[in-house]
């Protein structure tokens, strides 16, 4: 691991730490409670690859977004198809069943 990445998860670490930390004084409310803090630290962490040029990284991220938002309705339909391939085949088994057995005798 190179020294910049270690140093990019320290400060990320100690950024986290210091404003959950100013969460336990009273009437303070914590910045990364927010949506759009969280969101800003999350989706360059988990949504680019490493090594993406700098000027690609705004589509990639939406890219990725776009990936990740279609997937479940895609697995759906693969689910979907599975399950219907396997009835069809055990209807169609359990329909040529009798005959295949009157065949043979």
């Amino acid at each position: 691991m190179n020294k910049g990445r270690i140093f990019l998860f320290v400060s990320l670490f100690s950024l986290i730490l210091f404003n959950n930390f100013l969460g336990l004084f009273p009437f303070i409310f914590t910045r990364t409670s927010h949506l759009t803090i969280t969101q800003t630290l999350a989706l360059p962490l988990h949504l680019v690859p490493q090594g993406t040029p700098t000027p690609l990284i705004p589509f990639i991220v939406c890219i990725k977004t776009i990936r990740n938002i279609i997937r479940p309705g895609t697995l759906a339909v693969r689910l979907t198809a599975n399950i219907i391939a396997g009835h069809l085949l055990l209807t169609l088994l359990g329909n040529n069943g009798p005959t295949i057995t009157q065949s043979l005798l």
